[in-house]
């Protein structure tokens, strides 16, 4: 059982690592005014921080997810 849990925790967070990497927006846009927009690049810092949070949330959602199931499955 803890096998399988530290695995879901592992492979959830490469896996949406790599996918918010692949798909998270670097740049943001404000509106300042009808039709005017304003953009700016978030440093690489910041990036990989948010990155990494949003990863580490994923994790454990799905770790908790897992060990539901296996609680219920139990049963």
């Amino acid at each position: 059982m803890e096998k399988l849990l530290v695995k879901t925790g592992v492979y959830s967070f490469i896996i949406s690592f790599i996918g918010f990497l692949i798909f998270f927006p670097r740049e943001r846009r404000f509106e300042e005014g009808p039709n005017e927009y304003v953009g700016e690049i978030v440093p690489y810092s910041e990036f990989f921080f948010n990155i990494t949070r949003y990863s580490a949330i994923v994790m454990v959602i799905a770790v908790l997810i897992v060990a539901l199931y296996l609680w219920a499955d139990k049963k």
